[in-house]
């Protein structure tokens, strides 16, 4: 479902567009587009990606609202995947429209399948926010 209005005020006062804004950290404060944006807010679930609460009944996944509002609809079918596999990052130049099929594909080409040893590895989503 699609963001309707972005700049409009939400129940905080403010738009949902500041508000998203607000939970970004950027690289030295500007809008390089080389480098992860960082979600430091809340997660959705515990898979590491972030959650934002667009209004007062809808969290929606921080990458999903960040493609919505910098580069356009998701198409129905279609999913927000990330070039840059990390999945704090809501930078729209590292988020790309594909099929569930393309991200099982790019998992695979990338050799980041999940398996019992992954957490470990990698280390939990909330380590990664305030180390990056």
């Amino acid at each position: 479902m699609p963001i309707v209005n972005v700049d409009a005020k939400s129940w905080h006062g403010k738009s949902i567009r500041s508000r998203f804004e607000e939970k970004i950290i950027k690289p030295e404060k500007t809008y390089a587009t080389t480098d992860c944006w960082i979600w430091n807010a809340g997660l959705r679930g515990n898979n590491g990606y972030g959650g934002f609460r667009v209004n007062a009944t809808s969290i929606r996944l921080a990458h999903n609202v960040s493609y919505e509002l910098y580069v356009g609809d998701i198409p129905k079918g279609m999913k927000v995947l990330h070039k840059c596999d990390n999945p704090l990052c809501v930078n729209p130049s590292h988020l790309f429209l594909g099929t569930q099929q393309d991200n099982i594909k790019d998992r695979d080409i990338k050799g980041r399948q999940r398996n019992r040893y992954s957490v470990k590895q990698l280390g939990k989503a909330s380590d990664l926010k305030g180390g990056q």
